[in-house]
């Protein structure tokens, strides 16, 4: 707390790009030159994507308010960044110095992106931040994830790993664009103003019971 929430956001933020974009990428490269295969094809398009995403989530957390940058934020922000690291690991395992390993289980890469949108869907909900485009990105991330898993559960593929893929370069690409389907923001939208109304009201009668008790509980004057 000394030091400064956002200063360690800073530091935090700087040490997962430069795995990410220099270390992983190393990686990477070194694999397709060795030897080429599909399935590092499809991880420089995953890596990518979240070459952008990180870029643009560190963006957006420089510009969220101070008082509303709490020590909760900072730690399911943290949640986010290591489950990058994990799957730059994991990603990472499968090139060695003179051969391409498969991942045992696309697992290791479906369950961190469903723990990623839980993480990111409270992150925004302790910010006090109300995005429907992030909640629609959210909720691909979400139920992709899920029937991958689901998926991978019921037999090892390649093609779950190409799915894995698509919706993270989709999400890349709905990042970008900042932008959500106009029913999804319509419904999204009425459901909160329920909530707030809901929660409002909660408040309100919270309030006049507490200076009901305080007017009841003062001494009756002689």
């Amino acid at each position: 707390m000394r030091i400064g929430i956002k200063k360690i956001v800073d530091l935090y933020y700087t040490a997962l790009m430069t795995t990410l974009v220099f270390t992983f990428a190393d990686h990477l490269l070194q694999g397709i030159v060795q030897y080429y295969c599909k399935d590092l094809l499809l991880y420089i398009f995953m890596w990518l994507s979240l070459v952008i995403q990180t870029t643009f989530a560190y963006v957006h957390i420089i510009k969220v308010p101070n008082k509303n940058y709490t020590t909760k934020a900072f730690l399911w922000g943290s949640v986010d960044i290591g489950v990058a690291l994990y799957v730059c690991a994991s990603i990472g395992s499968t090139c060695k110095s003179n051969e391409y390993i498969e991942l045992s289980s696309y697992l290791h890469l479906s369950i961190p992106f469903l723990i990623l949108s839980c993480s990111q869907l409270i992150w925004f909900i302790t910010v006090k931040e109300f995005n429907v485009s992030a909640i629609f990105r959210i909720s691909i991330l979400f139920l992709g994830m899920l029937a991958v898993t689901i998926s991978e559960c019921v037999n090892h593929s390649f093609w779950n790993l190409v799915a894995i893929v698509v919706l993270i370069v989709l999400l890349g690409i709905l990042r970008v664009l900042d932008t959500s389907p106009r029913f999804f923001a319509n419904v999204v939208t009425k459901i909160w103003e329920k909530i707030k109304v809901k929660y409002i009201k909660k408040g309100f009668h919270a309030q006049l019971k507490e200076e009901h008790d305080t007017d009841v509980s003062k001494p009756i004057e002689q």
